[in-house]
């Protein structure tokens, strides 16, 4: 596999449960808050471009670009951060 984060390695290793597992509505609820985030922030983004503020678009979306490689890099060294990397 050429997926760094995800390579035959970490796939095979035992993985031990503390807390109960996460349920059906549980799964579901995580999904849609992250789409409501996601979409908020989006439209956020969107509506300051309609108004015209061009440089606060290019200052959102430089400072995420750089920090979704930042987290990238965290998940790929730190693999016990990905549980709250979802937001990122």
């Amino acid at each position: 596999m050429s997926n760094p984060v995800l390579n035959q390695r970490v796939l095979e290793q035992e993985r031990v449960l503390t807390d109960e597992p996460m349920s059906i509505n549980g799964a579901i609820n995580k999904t849609f808050i992250s789409l409501a985030l996601l979409l908020m922030g989006s439209f956020g983004t969107w509506n300051l471009f309609f108004q015209g503020a061009i440089d606060k678009v290019m200052t959102l979306t430089t400072v995420g670009f750089f920090a979704s490689i930042i987290a990238f890099i965290v998940i790929m060294f730190n693999k016990n951060s990905l549980i709250y990397m979802v937001r990122v």
